[in-house]
């Protein structure tokens, strides 16, 4: 049986695997699963000019690379968008 604290670092170590890796740095030096989730809110939530500011950059950063189909980009945008226009984040 798992510790208390063993189970936590367990929790904290698959939260931090699956986010993007530029979103690690955001919560990496955290030691609590509910502080790394509160800053995922907040780094999500529309309200956040910071997240606004990312996701409108990576909007524009967008680009149709060599080979990959068109539909693969238009996913992409779509995907930024709505993340864009969701009130909850």
């Amino acid at each position: 049986m798992l510790s208390r604290e063993r189970k936590k670092y367990k929790v904290l170590s698959v939260t931090i695997m699956n986010v993007k890796d530029e979103i690690v740095a955001y919560i990496a030096d955290l030691n609590d699963p509910g502080e790394a989730w509160v800053k995922l809110q907040k780094l999500y939530a529309n309200e956040n000019p910071a997240r606004t500011m990312y996701l409108s950059n990576k909007l524009q950063a967008l680009t149709l690379e060599e080979g990959k189909p068109i539909s693969e980009l238009l996913h992409q945008v779509k995907d930024v968008t709505s993340q864009l226009g969701r009130k909850d984040g």
